[in-house]
């Protein structure tokens, strides 16, 4: 006899053969949402959330990854077994990364609230990397476009869409690059806003980087060579003291 040990599969197998995952999210955290229109007709609209889960996904081992994921908001559910179920749930994969000079390929894929993205960004030792995509990349690889209507679909190609949401291709940044990386750094970033600045040579994009220290960073990107960027900090403004967390002094 063969020695063997039960282990359960939940969070590693599908139930059916036939699937290719798993679930529809495993062990997702939410970070924000937006409502987009698409046209003028209201029931266009859709809902863009992000958020990152554990995935395995190529030849990596399992981990976190960085998701955008689409649902229209007129979807009351399908028919029958899809009653009160998605019928127009997709996901993609946000791509955030950047290559070494040893042609390694670092990700950051710890999505944050304030849209950056990094791993620990508390940690002296750790990498923050903030990228930018565009809505209309996001809206080309999250679209489905099907012929007849939505509500005419079969049964199967419903069924199909519901146990295949993600999407074969992911979205990148608009430069295919972050446009600041940052490694060392003794505080994190609690907040993003980019604006466009209109220049006499072109438009460039200005951050307004809020960090956890109390100060917002002006920072401005340049282009300085092809596919590299340049990054220029025009000013720290203190906004508010940070508090910090003292014990009450011994009664005496």
């Amino acid at each position: 006899m063969v020695p063997r040990s039960l282990e359960p599969g939940k969070g590693r197998c599908p139930y059916d053969p036939r699937q290719s995952s798993l679930a529809t999210l495993v062990n997702p955290v939410f970070l924000r949402a937006h409502v987009v229109p698409d046209s003028s007709e209201r029931s266009d609209d859709k809902l863009y959330f992000f958020f990152r889960e554990r995935a395995l996904e190529g030849a990596v081992g399992p981990g976190v990854l960085a998701r955008v994921g689409r649902v229209c908001l007129n979807d009351d559910g399908g028919q029958r077994a899809l009653v009160n179920k998605w019928t127009t749930f997709l996901k993609a994969r946000l791509v955030c990364s950047v290559m070494g000079e040893d042609g390694v390929e670092t990700f950051f894929d710890e999505l944050r609230p304030s849209h950056v993205r990094g791993q620990g960004t508390s940690r002296p030792t750790a990498e923050v990397a903030t990228c930018i995509s565009r809505d209309t990349d996001v809206q080309r690889v999250t679209s489905f476009q099907t012929t007849p209507r939505q509500a005419d679909f079969p049964d199967e190609l419903v069924t199909f869409v519901r146990s295949h949401p993600l999407m074969y291709d992911p979205v990148y940044p608009a430069p295919r690059r972050p446009l600041l990386v940052r490694a060392g750094l003794p505080y994190g970033f609690t907040t993003l806003a980019v604006d466009l600045a209109q220049a006499a040579d072109g438009r460039y994009e200005v951050l307004f980087l809020g960090t956890d220290r109390g100060t917002v960073q002006k920072v401005l990107v340049l282009p300085k060579d092809p596919g590299v960027l340049e990054e220029l900090t025009l000013e720290e403004v203190e906004v508010f003291k940070a508090l910090l967390s003292m014990a009450p002094p011994p009664s005496l």
